[in-house]
């Protein structure tokens, strides 16, 4: 992918060029090896790779805070399903089965102790 210049321009790298004008100091008998020993002793190499590494770190508790943010979102909605599923399937007919007794019952029930009462009375 090329880089490219605020003003749309590509940027020209012409990178053998300048290894043969001798602007870039490295050895006709550059390997991968020698590559990567000149570059570990260069200061802006050096920032370089620690600026990526902050932000590798960076980017990883991103990641992991996101993911834990998911897994809570997640955790909450399994609970809020749970909760709905129990109120449905033995809160509310447990609610409304003692509604329905209490109506039934408590009108007898209390006319016995207003029975017992006056009794006492």
């Amino acid at each position: 992918m090329p880089l490219i210049y605020r003003d749309g321009k590509e940027v020209q790298w012409n990178l053998l060029e300048r290894f043969r004008s001798n602007f870039l100091p490295l050895s006709e008998k550059m390997d991968g090896e020698s590559c990567k020993d000149y570059l570990s002793r260069r200061e802006g190499w050096k920032d370089l790779k620690e600026m990526m590494l902050k932000k590798k770190e960076q980017i990883l508790f991103l990641i992991v805070s996101v993911t834990i943010k998911a897994f809570e979102v997640i955790l909450l909605a399994l609970i809020m399903e749970v909760w709905q599923r129990a109120w449905e399937i033995l809160l509310k007919p447990i609610i409304e089965t003692t509604l329905i007794l209490q109506k039934q019952l408590l009108p007898s029930h209390l006319s016995k102790l207003m029975r017992g009462w006056q009794h006492e009375l």
